[in-house]
């Protein structure tokens, strides 16, 4: 969720400034999803699994369908790296938001 935020913020000053990046969220998004194992099984050769190992959401989504289906998480490191990395997105977004958010809003 904080990954989510953080980026959400970042992605509204960019929209203030250049309007196109609505329609381009909406690609990318989905590339993402198809690029975020989560209903097929994490390739093990190929691009793909290279792709998936440097994918943060593949770890956030990972741990917690580990714990439902099996009682534990599987990959605690990449679960980790990805979570601290999502609050450091988080506030490094938050506080550039909160710095420019009046420039953006004089600008429009």
């Amino acid at each position: 969720m904080l990954l989510t935020l953080g980026l959400g913020f970042m992605l509204a000053l960019f929209n203030g400034i250049v309007r196109d990046i609505g329609n381009v969220l909406s690609l990318l998004l989905t590339f993402l999803l198809f690029l975020t194992p989560v209903l097929y099984v994490k390739p093990t050769t190929g691009i793909l699994a290279t792709l998936t190992n440097y994918n943060p959401l593949y770890y956030l989504v990972l741990a917690p369908r580990d714990l439902v289906l099996t009682g534990t998480i599987s990959e605690w490191n990449g679960y980790l790296i990805a979570s601290v990395m999502s609050v450091i997105v988080f506030i490094v977004c938050l506080v550039v938001f909160h710095l420019t958010e009046t420039r953006v809003a004089e600008r429009i």
